[in-house]
């Protein structure tokens, strides 16, 4: 694996990587918790500034919130500081040697058990 490989493919391109399943569980758990927060909000404000179409914004805040949320979540960061040389004097480990050599068998297991998903 080269540095390059890590960074094959683009963000919105594994956004299929999501089951509509996911998407609907998740827009349904959010749209609850926008409600809870809705009522404690209309409760908390009733008769001092409270202004329902705030609160029609709370829940569509929530609701976008946990899609942009398991978007982000389905996929893996890597992150090296550069080529081994820049990554071991940047990274050093407790014992002052280079971390690159440490790490990378490391990244590389991780991209093997992610399967299909080839954006790591």
């Amino acid at each position: 694996m080269t540095f390059s490989d890590i960074f094959k493919s683009s963000f919105l391109e594994n956004v299929t990587a999501v089951s509509p399943l996911d998407m609907v569980l998740t827009i349904t758990l959010a749209f609850g918790t926008g409600l809870f927060i809705f009522f404690v909000y209309k409760k908390t404000y009733q008769g001092v500034m409270y202004s329902s179409s705030f609160g029609v914004t709370l829940i569509a805040l929530t609701m976008i919130t946990a899609q942009v949320i398991l978007a982000v979540t389905s996929n893996v960061v890597l992150s090296l500081d550069g080529r081994k040389e820049v990554n071991d004097n940047m990274r050093p480990t407790i014992n002052g040697k280079g971390s690159y050599e440490v790490i990378t068998p490391k990244f590389q297991k991780l991209v093997a058990g992610r399967g299909t998903k080839d954006y790591y």
